[in-house]
C-alpha cells in the first residue's frame, strides 16, 4: 500500500491480541484456502510476529471480540463442532454458514449466536460439555461430541 493508505482493518482489537486472532483464523479460516497455505501463514505469523492483513479477517475477528470470544475460546468452539459444522449449516444456518468455494469448504461462525455456549466454557465446561449443555448437539445426534471426563 501507498504511504498514508495504510488502513488498520483491526482496531478496536489490541494490537497484542491480533497474532492470537491471525493464528486462530488461519487454523480456522472464514473462506476456503488450501492447508498448504495455512501452514506457511502460522509460520509467517510466528516467524515475522506480524499478524494477518486481509480485512474479511479482521473484520471477523472484530466480530468474535465484539460477542466476548477471545482468539482461544474461537479455536476451541471451531474445533468443537468440527464434526458438527455440515449438519450445523444446514439445520441451523442462524448459527454457522456454509461457504463453499470450488472443491474446498469453509464455515463461517455468526457470533452472537454462540454466547451461550462461550458463557457454559466460562463457567468450566469443556468445549464438548458446553455444546451438550447448549443442546447445540441436538441438531445432529449422529456425530454428538463425546462428554468429556473430568
Amino acid at each position: 500500500m501507498a504511504a498514508g493508505t495504510d488502513i488498520d482493518y483491526w482496531a478496536p482489537i489490541a494490537k497484542e491480541d491480533r497474532l492470537a486472532w491471525s493464528e486462530a483464523l488461519l487454523r480456522h479460516p472464514p473462506i476456503a484456502i488450501p492447508n498448504g497455505v495455512v501452514g506457511a501463514g502460522i509460520s509467517t505469523v510466528h516467524r515475522n510476529g506480524k499478524y494477518h492483513r486481509n480485512a474479511t479477517w479482521a473484520a471477523y475477528a472484530v466480530e468474535l471480540a465484539a460477542a466476548g470470544f477471545r482468539p482461544d475460546e474461537f479455536a476451541k468452539l471451531s474445533e468443537a463442532i468440527r464434526d458438527l459444522r455440515e449438519q450445523l449449516s444446514r439445520l441451523r444456518p442462524d448459527m454457522i454458514s456454509r461457504i463453499p468455494d470450488g472443491a474446498r469448504t469453509a464455515y463461517r461462525l455468526n457470533p452472537a449466536r454462540w454466547t451461550s455456549w462461550l458463557r457454559a466454557l466460562r463457567q468450566g465446561l469443556t468445549p464438548a460439555d458446553a455444546l451438550v449443555a447448549e443442546r447445540i448437539w441436538v441438531v445432529a445426534e449422529e456425530v454428538r461430541p463425546a462428554r468429556s471426563v473430568g
